[in-house]
């Protein structure tokens, strides 16, 4: 009976596994896909997520590209409890500046997400700033 449960545990995290590289290969090739549109561009590209406390709640996952002016050049998100989450592009905040968007937001994940993805812009300016003065 142990070996059969054995067998069983691990053809599920085998499977768990599969679907997880399956996320992240979808994952890898919308970035690729936002480097592509945004290319010439002058703007930043960061990721922020925001999980519940609960390992069962939706998280969410955002990735967005933002000019020097604070405004959204392109917007894309995961939302969802499981690996077949995708991101996808969401044309609402295209083209709205950062207050704009934490306004439209609907969810607190989704702020969350957003407010890790503005932290990460401020680390890249400043680390930007920093080696202009000492150039």
């Amino acid at each position: 009976m142990l070996p059969v449960i054995l067998a069983a545990v691990f053809v599920c995290i085998s499977i768990q596994m599969f679907f997880a590289y399956v996320q992240m290969k979808n994952m890898y090739r919308a970035i690729g896909e936002m480097r592509k549109n945004n290319k010439g561009k002058q703007g930043i590209l960061a990721m922020g997520s925001a999980k519940s406390i609960y390992s069962f709640r939706k998280g969410v996952v955002a990735a967005v590209v933002i000019d020097d002016t604070d405004c959204v050049i392109d917007y894309w998100d995961m939302k969802g409890r499981t690996v077949f989450s995708q991101l996808k592009r969401n044309e609402k905040y295209v083209g709205l500046t950062v207050d704009q968007c934490l306004l439209e937001m609907k969810t607190k994940k989704e702020q969350q997400a957003f407010e890790s993805v503005l932290k990460q812009i401020e680390e890249v300016r400043e680390a930007n700033e920093t080696m202009k003065t000492i150039a």
